[in-house]
């Protein structure tokens, strides 16, 4: 197991047992960053780790946090072929992103819708 990912696994175990919800999307979200660096083998995971960030970030009021889980969940299905799944989380992605100005986040959704030819809303 690598340093990053025992770590990651610790900081969830804390934010759970400290009832710190808010970082408990952190580490989820960091959590599905690892996965997803293992290539094919760790998309499972990833997707997990990024839909349960995306839902408590959702029910928590955290929205620069759930745009960049949808991001991350968006690309993570472009790797994996997945058209329309990536065209909607992207697209989601992208009008959070926008709203909130948050512009380092949004130049690569945009560019990943672009990719796949979806207009820029």
């Amino acid at each position: 197991m690598s340093v990053a990912l025992e770590l990651a696994r610790e900081a969830l175990h804390l934010a759970v047992t400290r009832k710190e919800r808010g970082n408990q999307v952190y580490a989820l979200w960091l959590l599905g960053e690892i996965a997803a660096r293992e290539g094919p083998s760790g998309r499972g995971r990833s997707e997990d780790h990024w839909r349960r960030a995306t839902a408590l970030a959702d029910e928590l009021g955290m929205r620069a946090m759930r745009a960049r889980c949808l991001l991350a969940r968006g690309l993570l299905a472009r790797d994996a072929g997945d058209a329309a799944a990536t065209r909607a989380l992207l697209s989601e992605a992208s009008a959070l992103l926008r709203d909130m100005e948050m512009a380092f986040w949004l130049a690569p959704a945009e560019g990943a819708r672009a990719a796949l030819g979806s207009p820029l809303a």
